[in-house]
């Protein structure tokens, strides 16, 4: 097994030489948002986000900078749950087509930043399962906009181009790599990590840990 993730590792750096590569636009402080929106031209757009994220503070914050810049064509959908399910994407999938969206901005850990990423393969690749995408760069096609706004220091899902999802009926956790899953935009405002709870902020800390240690 260890042969084969180098290998994969290899075989993942040979690529990043030959496709042209596309890091995130960072940005220091949410109080920037309304710029990147008018600059991404997303008129209309879904906000993902989960309940903790809403009983912290945090989304109100968000609308509130939305409002002051009378940003006020957004849908809110904060029913995104732990690990994700395909079953719970194809909701989130039909609230985005059935508001109209023209791009997704999320805010929260891995899970809806994930949710949010498979939202806009589903938009792209309306005839596939996801199930059947998992593996690496079998999405090609470009998702709609997306705007990651990381509420915790975990995951790095706002900067990477891997989602992970669970299929429910077989429990089988599966993900998808393809450098379309890359967000435009990431927002990196530390302030959003204060009302993180405190067992939260330690297993996301650890979680950091762990990546940096499989990375080298």
């Amino acid at each position: 097994m260890h042969i084969l993730n180098r290998a994969f590792q290899l075989l993942m750096k040979l690529l990043s030489y030959l496709v042209p590569w596309r890091e995130p636009k960072i940005i220091r402080t949410i109080e920037d948002l309304p710029d990147e929106i008018s600059r991404l031209h997303m008129n209309r757009f879904m906000i993902v986000t989960d309940q903790g994220v809403v009983r912290a503070g945090l989304l109100q914050l968000m609308v509130d900078i939305f409002h002051k810049n009378n940003i006020d064509k957004f849908f809110i959908y904060s029913r995104v749950q732990s690990d994700p399910t395909t079953e719970q994407v194809e909701d989130g999938y039909r609230f985005y087509l059935s508001h109209e969206c023209e791009g997704i901005i999320v805010l929260g850990g891995g899970s809806p930043i994930d949710f949010a990423k498979a939202v806009g393969i589903r938009v792209v690749r309306p005839k596939a399962k996801l199930i059947h995408l998992k593996g690496v760069l079998k999405v090609i096609k470009k998702i709609p906009p997306l705007i990651a706004i990381p509420t915790t220091a975990g995951t790095g899902s706002e900067v990477t181009m891997v989602c992970s999802l669970t299929e429910k009926k077989s429990s089988l956790k599966f993900s998808i790599i393809d450098f379309s899953l890359v967000p435009l935009v990431a927002v990196l405002d530390p302030k959003l990590t204060f009302k993180l709870p405190p067992y939260l902020t330690a297993i996301t800390g650890m979680d950091a840990l762990t990546h940096a240690i499989e990375a080298y």
